[in-house]
């Protein structure tokens, strides 16, 4: 099972991780560019010193260790709903299981970047929590000992975070089919669309769960467990929708959650006793063919050299 899991993680992150680069041709022409990205990303941490510390002419932090993790992040469910792709927004639902590390403690506190909280609960308990648009501090009912497992629920609003969550809208006589979405977390931009310890010494299986309009296509870490249909609304022009559920059972840091929307062609490299698909724009799976021709011959050789099937 132990190497099934590796196996998925590899060929979830080998899938996605081109779909960025995707997005991100057109992002400087049709959305925002990567200066004017770097930028927004030095002035936040200008204006948050207390979570960055000192910081270069560049807005590039100085710190050389890593922040205090009194707790571990054990699984982390993200629920988003897109409903309109061509608006940088999105509504979120994170339940985090959790336990403290060495001591007791009675707080929980969270990067959570521009997100707008609006409520906090752990079971039916609606939780005090206190918010400066970078961290969350939820004050739990109770002290909780090391290793005692809890859960909370934090539900909460996206709107056009500079970083972490990237929106491309479809523009007319744009290069883009369609509009498309991708994050980027790497090394500490996750927490701009969902709350954590945003930093690599945090481990923690995930599942995301996605609604979006139907007929765009999800990609995510892991394994997709399932796929309904359903409605934005109760009337009878609500507009439909998918719901993606990927799971990924391999603890793994914050910044590498994954999420991709768009609409894409897909080509299946795989054999039967395990999948590759690989992805790219509408009416380009001849180039997909061509550019990941290698691909499974690269992935057998690291089988043989490594000894996990990958």
């Amino acid at each position: 099972m132990k190497n099934a899991s590796n196996r998925r993680l590899v060929l979830a992150l080998a899938a996605v991780l081109q779909l960025p680069a995707i997005s991100t041709i057109t992002q400087a022409a049709e959305h925002r560019c990567g200066h004017c990205l770097a930028h927004a990303r030095a002035a936040h941490r200008f204006a948050h010193p207390e979570r960055w510390g000192e910081l270069n002419e560049r807005g590039v932090p100085t710190r050389v260790y890593p922040p205090s993790r009194p707790i571990d992040i054990l699984h982390t469910k993200i629920e988003l709903t897109f409903e309109d792709l061509d608006q940088p927004k999105a509504e979120g639902l994170a339940t985090i299981d959790f336990a403290p590390i060495g001591r007791p403690t009675d707080r929980l506190r969270l990067d959570a970047r521009g997100l707008q909280i609006q409520s906090v609960s752990m079971g039916r308990n609606t939780l005090r929590f206190e918010h400066d648009d970078e961290r969350l501090e939820i004050r739990l009912p109770r002290e909780i000992a090391p290793g005692e497992r809890r859960s909370v629920s934090i539900r909460y609003s996206i709107d056009n975070p500079p970083a972490g969550l990237f929106f491309t809208p479809q523009r007319a006589g744009g290069r883009l089919a369609s509009a498309r979405v991708h994050t980027q977390g790497q090394p500490e931009e996750n927490s701009f669309w969902f709350p954590t310890h945003d930093f690599p010494n945090e481990r923690m299986t995930t599942e995301l769960v996605v609604a979006v309009p139907k007929g765009f296509d999800t990609l995510s870490n892991g394994v997709r467990i399932s796929q309904e249909q359903g409605w934005f609304g109760d009337g009878p022009d609500a507009p439909e929708f998918t719901i993606d559920h990927w799971k990924l059972d391999t603890p793994h840091p914050p910044y590498l959650v994954t999420l991709v929307v768009g609409i894409f062609d897909a080509v299946e490299l795989g054999t039967e006793d395990f999948a590759m698909p690989v992805y790219g724009p509408p009416g380009r799976s001849d180039d997909l063919r061509r550019t990941y021709a290698a691909t499974p011959a690269m992935m057998a050789f690291f089988t043989d050299r490594f000894g996990v099937e990958y």
